[in-house]
């Protein structure tokens, strides 16, 4: 049982090293204007962090935020509507009223607590409403 459970920490370090890498390759690609690969890494970052802490989990929430982001310059509308609605169903699930969000600590996720929250609802609703518009 000790030798499964040390395997198991050691994959998630392993997801996690490899979520950080792609995610920081994602943000170099994204800095350049190079979306399409932006998303295949924010994708990659994104899945890895789901096998480690789940969808719905602070860590996940900011990753799919990342990739909407992404999504959304892409102009892909159905790939980008469908991020975007994830990731706002999770930020719902998470913290479903802002006094909540306040009160309680959600660890890791740094754009969610207090007034972060409605900047992040407000955010992605503009993206909603970029992708309809194009």
């Amino acid at each position: 049982i000790a030798l499964c459970i040390l395997k198991r920490i050691t994959c998630e370090k392993e997801n996690l090293r490899i979520a950080r890498l792609h995610d920081l390759l994602a943000r170099v690609y994204a800095s350049y204007g190079i979306f399409s690969m932006a998303s295949v890494h924010a994708t990659q970052s994104l899945e890895r962090v789901k096998i480690v802490f789940g969808r719905i989990s602070p860590e996940y929430a900011n990753e799919v935020f990342k990739l909407a982001q992404i999504e959304s310059h892409l102009k892909n509308k159905i790939k980008a509507r469908n991020i975007i609605q994830d990731a706002q169903e999770v930020y719902r699930t998470l913290c479903p009223r802002r006094e909540e969000c306040s009160s309680r600590h959600i660890f890791g996720l740094k754009n969610f607590l207090d007034d972060d929250n409605e900047r992040t609802q407000t955010e992605l609703d503009s993206m909603l409403q970029y992708i309809d518009h194009l």
